[in-house]
């Protein structure tokens, strides 16, 4: 088939990036990572000067995470960062996880088709010129950007059903890993969505929650640990590196616990049980 027949939109974020294929059939599915349908974007620098995405990445900065960037996205203004002696562009960082998406993508249809891509809703022209050299770099053609709120307000009407009258708007807030966007929507003379008004905070998110709560368990629980919060704090040794990996995925968890309960239970290394 044609590429064009296809449709590719790709989320990257923060964190972790989604990417949904739409068949020529209208069905639409998620790729797949190693089984999962979020792909981890932190980037991992081997001595050779490869990089690698996704989980491999991940367990990789367990040993030298001086090697590991966890989040590219919120170094887009840096232009580059240094992993151990090596400087990397963000272009060529984000270029990394889009090449994982498309050769997932082309497993699937033997062809690389026509590309959608968000962007926080705050991101300069600078910035989103950055997303589209990546996409270059990654062997990708011309692709679409769209703003995040808006994507998320097209699947609210197109997917779900849910329609916008004359005299009423929707409102969109995208609280991500990294950045916290919003967009007021309103239905245009056309039939389509217009932008009434949009913004958002570009260095604000989820991790930054995640630290707060590390934190605050820091703040509860040194006066007893000195010692292991140093080891959290400044980890010297593979397992002191394993160990602050573990609590930083283990506050993550308990925040979307919390989501869905008034009490969610977190481990401290050296104060067990967990403190909630």
């Amino acid at each position: 088939m044609h590429p064009s027949s296809y449709l590719l939109s790709v989320d990257l974020g923060t964190s972790h990036a989604v990417a949904v294929l739409r068949w020529p059939d209208g069905r639409t599915r998620p790729l797949l990572f190693d089984g999962q349908p979020v792909l981890p974007v932190g980037v991992y620098c081997d001595e050779s000067g490869e990089l690698h995405v996704g989980r491999d990445a991940v367990r990789l900065s367990a040993v030298s995470p001086d090697r590991f960037e966890p989040n590219p996205k919120r170094q887009v203004a840096q232009g580059s960062v240094l992993l151990a002696d090596r400087e990397v562009g963000v272009a060529a960082m984000f270029a990394a996880a889009l090449r994982r998406i498309a050769a997932v993508c082309s497993q699937s249809t033997g062809v690389l088709p026509e590309t959608v891509l968000t962007c926080p809703s705050s991101w300069s022209g600078q910035r989103r010129e950055v997303l589209e050299e990546a996409a270059a770099q990654a062997g990708f053609g011309p692709v679409r950007l769209v703003t995040e709120p808006v994507a998320a307000a097209h699947y609210y009407r197109g997917v779900l059903g849910r329609e916008i009258g004359a005299e009423e708007a929707l409102a969109v807030v995208d609280f991500r890993a990294g950045t916290v966007d919003v967009a007021v929507l309103a239905a245009d003379d056309g039939g389509g969505l217009a932008i009434a008004a949009e913004g958002g905070v570009a260095d604000f998110g989820g991790v930054d929650v995640d630290a707060a709560i590390v934190d605050h368990l820091r703040a509860i629980t040194i006066g007893g640990h000195p010692q292991a919060w140093a080891a959290i704090d400044d980890p010297r040794t593979g397992s002191q590196r394993r160990g602050r990996l573990q609590l930083w995925t283990d506050v993550r968890e308990t925040k979307e616990m919390l989501s869905r309960f008034t009490v969610a239970p977190v481990g401290v290394p050296a104060s067990r049980p967990g403190c909630t």
